[in-house]
């Protein structure tokens, strides 16, 4: 190879590593990565997360912004009937107005469900909720009207589902939080001798069937709950007997079928 020709691959060799140092290639960096990971997907999984909060949110705001059934009251027109905000419905009313920074133009008004029925007139029934639809807006409309007369509120009527919990369930949550804490257990992790409480528990059902609840940290009640044929407790008693095995402490036990 002469000299010549050595100077020429030289430089195309150069000229070449320059080209692809410059970008000017069929795949380059940029053409094979993500150049925008990992904050691409970041933004992606936020938007994700923040999407069913944000329904979530506007839900609860609506419903807030709800004037239901028992905000209205009745009072004689007359001969006839209607419908008037009632002392609670009028302060509902004021704290919606006194939102911050800016109340929601927007009140929604609950269809009303304390239309009585007549099985032997039901197609009274539509129109006469309808018609108490309307006096319960233009009650709602006329008193935003007096107390906010600076912003344009739309009063819409909805039909949301009852929000809230039973009394039932009320009574237990609150009996609950006053009482101890209450777990249970497989009785064949108590059926090995180990003690809870200075109890111990045998032949325990090997498959776990039965349980032990154990109240309380350091309570001295033991209830044997469900448990199966041929399991004792620590003084010997069959699981069907109504005997009451006494701890070690001093402390009393009982045990229940």
């Amino acid at each position: 190879m002469t000299t010549g020709k050595a100077r020429m691959l030289l430089a195309g060799l150069f000229t070449a590593g320059a080209a692809g140092l410059s970008g000017c290639c069929d795949y380059c960096y940029h053409d094979l990565v993500d150049p925008c990971y990992p904050q691409r997907y970041i933004c992606q999984a936020r938007t994700q997360v923040y999407a069913p909060l944000a329904t979530q949110a506007h839900n609860g705001t609506v419903l807030e912004q709800t004037m239901w059934n028992h905000h209205f009251a009745t009072v004689k027109d007359g001969e006839k009937t209607k419908a008037v905000l009632s002392p609670m419905g009028k302060a509902h009313l004021d704290y919606l107005v006194r939102r911050r920074p800016a109340p929601i133009p927007e009140v929604f008004v609950q269809t009303a469900h304390d239309v009585p029925f007549d099985p032997e007139k039901p197609e009274q029934f539509a129109a006469q909720r309808a018609e108490l639809d309307s006096q319960r807006v233009k009650a709602v409309s006329d008193y935003l009207a007096a107390v906010r007369p600076d912003v344009p509120f739309k009063v819409t009527v909805h039909d949301p589902h009852p929000v809230g919990l039973h009394g039932n369930e009320v009574n237990n949550a609150v009996m609950h939080m006053q009482q101890t804490s209450q777990g249970a257990m497989p009785s064949e992790s108590f059926g090995d001798g180990v003690p809870i409480n200075g109890i111990t528990g045998t032949g325990a059902d090997p498959t776990g069937r039965g349980l032990i609840s154990v109240q309380g940290a350091g309570a001295t009640r033991l209830n044997i709950n469900n448990t199966p044929a041929g399991a004792t407790g620590t003084a010997g008693q069959p699981a069907g007997n109504a005997a009451q095995p006494t701890p070690q402490g001093g402390g009393s036990g009982t045990q229940q079928p």
